[in-house]
């Protein structure tokens, strides 16, 4: 579902702004999966695809799918929340190099 991020141990240093948004719809999908996972898992009988191992398989494939289409469409924005907030971050960084 998520791409492998190479972690150097230095924050968004070196990762341009449209990977870091990337990065963040990536987590905001991971969450929201989990989160439809979650609820899927409080319904008695399992709902339309049933307890069944096939219908655990087709509900988890089913969650990844909606959880990534929420995500690129901006989900519930905890993406650009995360997005906004490292961004800032990253820019003050920047900036502080610039004056060393």
């Amino acid at each position: 579902m998520i791409s492998r991020i190479e972690s150097s141990g230095n924050g968004t240093k070196g990762m341009s702004l449209p990977r870091l948004r990337e990065v963040c719809a990536e987590f905001e999908a991971v969450f929201l999966n989990h989160l439809l996972k979650t609820m899927r898992s409080s319904m008695a009988g399992g709902g339309l695809l049933g307890k069944s191992h096939q219908g655990e398989v087709m509900g988890s494939l089913l969650d990844e799918k909606i959880a990534l289409d929420m995500a690129k469409k901006r989900g519930i924005g905890i993406g650009d929340l995360l997005f906004e907030k490292l961004r800032k971050s990253y820019h003050a960084s920047d900036s502080g190099k610039a004056h060393e």
